[in-house]
């Protein structure tokens, strides 16, 4: 018994000694839209004079567009992410 498990463990190799090899395709890149949606998330620049209502409504506009914006790619990158994940596990 203990000449076959001599042998049999004999053919094993060292973890070093084995080239890797992944049984998991690489992950793939994040789709160009939403790369493009989240580096485009620049705030907006208030300027350096007193600020008049049509201002502060201009700015509070543009800065609630961005955010809405960035919730729909946020929520599409959750959505390719949990598609990803179905075929990663």
């Amino acid at each position: 018994m203990i000449a076959c498990l001599s042998l049999a463990l004999a053919g094993c190799g060292t973890s070093d000694s084995l080239p890797h090899v992944s049984t998991r395709p690489a992950l793939p890149e994040v789709p160009a839209d939403i790369q493009e949606c989240f580096s485009n998330s620049r705030l907006t620049v208030i300027p350096d004079r007193n600020l008049t209502v049509a201002d502060v409504e201009r700015l509070w506009a543009s800065d609630r567009f961005r955010v809405i914006a960035q919730q729909k790619c946020g929520s599409r990158l959750i959505d390719w992410y949990a598609a990803i994940r179905t075929k990663w596990i």
